[in-house]
């Protein structure tokens, strides 16, 4: 989910390419290897993530046939009645604040949590069960298989993340036990000739919470921006993107980086992805690690409180131009 309510200040050098880190290695190298490009551009391509490949086929494969559905058909995951839950049709959104709607559709699907969790039962928003399209069989379980699998790809990435500061590889996990992680499952239709000035599949934003894991479904578009230009984020077979939100940025002190990206739809053809945000407890209060501090460079961020954070901005980028 990306920013449209503020910009956090961070210098980091230009980059000319997307780094792409094998998972498998010794855990010392993989870490400092992830907390390179953490630091360094904030977005990295894993491979050997021990994601089955099947499990994120049949979930790109479901998502395509829930798109293929007519508009009425989709309605019905529409309002959901759960915050940033549901399906969302073209127009009804923009990530780059000032801009035209983003030429994109989506569903969002959230854990699918029942009456008795208590965060439901507190109405605890972005806590619910998910609103499931009828008449395509496997579609469920291809979503929930998938999101679980990306969910410990994220918690896997934490502990790199933990042990590239000389942290405990648990160390974010306090933070994680009960998080707001949410599969966002996009459709971009290729790029209209009467396209609006600054209208992209999804606008120029950085993401908000902690971690997020792109499938780039095998069609390029995904760009992060690097000293006024835009380098193409390589579409790698069996590799997943990983991007930090700007939870980690302001966690860090700037030290790791929140990017700014955008997707800019393909001339003559579809493009489908799948992106699980990863975003912690909705309670958790986040501030400035006292690592990433030091007599000349104190915290630059007052704390937040997760949950909140995220709903200020989702509500803030439903309000299109």
């Amino acid at each position: 989910m990306g920013n449209v309510a503020e910009t956090l200040s961070c210098e980091h050098r230009p980059m000319r390419s997307i780094p792409i880190v094998s998972l498998a290695g010794d855990p010392a190298a993989v870490a400092a290897a992830v907390g390179a490009a953490c630091r360094e551009v904030g977005f990295v391509v894993v491979v050997d993530h021990g994601i089955d490949q099947a499990v994120v086929d049949e979930a790109l494969t479901q998502s395509q046939r829930f798109f293929a559905l007519p508009a009425e058909r989709k309605q019905e995951l529409a309002d959901s009645g759960i915050a940033d839950r549901g399906w969302f049709p073209m127009g009804g959104q923009s990530l780059d604040p000032g801009s035209p709607y983003d030429l994109s559709e989506y569903v969002m699907l959230g854990r699918d949590l029942g009456p008795d969790h208590p965060e439901v039962q507190a109405g605890t928003p972005m806590y619910g069960p998910n609103p499931w399209p009828t008449g395509l069989p496997g579609w469920r379980e291809a979503m929930t298989a998938y999101h679980q699998a990306a969910d410990d790809l994220c918690r896997l990435i934490l502990g790199h993340m933990a042990q590239s500061l000389d942290l405990a590889v648990e160390h974010f996990e306090e933070y994680a036990g009960d998080p707001i992680s949410t599969l966002r499952l996009a459709h971009y239709v290729p790029m209209p000739p009467d396209r609006r000035a600054g209208q992209f599949g999804v606008g120029a934003h950085t993401d908000w919470g902690a971690i997020s894991v792109v499938h780039q479904g095998g069609v390029g578009g995904l760009q992060v921006s690097s000293a006024g230009d835009w380098i193409d984020v390589p579409v790698v077979d069996g590799g997943l993107v990983v991007n930090l939100g700007d939870m980690v940025q302001r966690w860090t002190n700037d030290r790791f980086l929140s990017n700014t990206h955008r997707v800019v739809n393909p001339v003559d053809q579809e493009r489908f992805s799948l992106v699980l945000f990863f975003d912690l407890d909705y309670h958790a209060r986040i501030e400035v690690l006292d690592v990433c501090t030091g007599v000349d460079d104190p915290a630059r961020y007052e704390p937040v409180v997760a949950g909140e954070w995220l709903m200020e901005r989702f509500e803030a980028s439903l309000a299109v131009g």
